[in-house]
């Protein structure tokens, strides 16, 4: 099973190296943002003792800056799908 801190590090790679990140892990879940080419996206996972397939709901959404909490429209996506680029959850993120 892969960890908190190996999805954050899924999530860095995905975004690439240009983007910037704000992302922490507590206990149970993690939550923060992801800053690039001058948008924000707030990302989150719930808490992972409840739902063992916590990888496939992933949320994402829009942000005005790095503490806008509420943001968006809610997003899920599922880290573990091979065919997930970045550009799809912009470009969702954007619609």
């Amino acid at each position: 099973m892969k960890t908190l801190r190996m999805t954050i590090n899924d999530i860095k790679k995905l975004f690439g190296p240009g983007a910037v990140y704000n992302l922490k892990v507590n206990y149970n879940y993690f939550s923060g943002f992801i800053g690039l080419n001058n948008k924000v996206i707030y990302c989150s996972c719930g808490d992972v003792r409840f739902n063992p397939n916590w990888r496939e709901n992933i949320l994402f959404r829009s942000a005005r800056d790095f503490k806008d909490y509420t943001g968006g429209h809610n997003n899920f996506f599922n880290l573990d799908d091979p065919e997930l680029k970045s550009e799809t959850i912009i470009n969702r993120l954007e619609a």
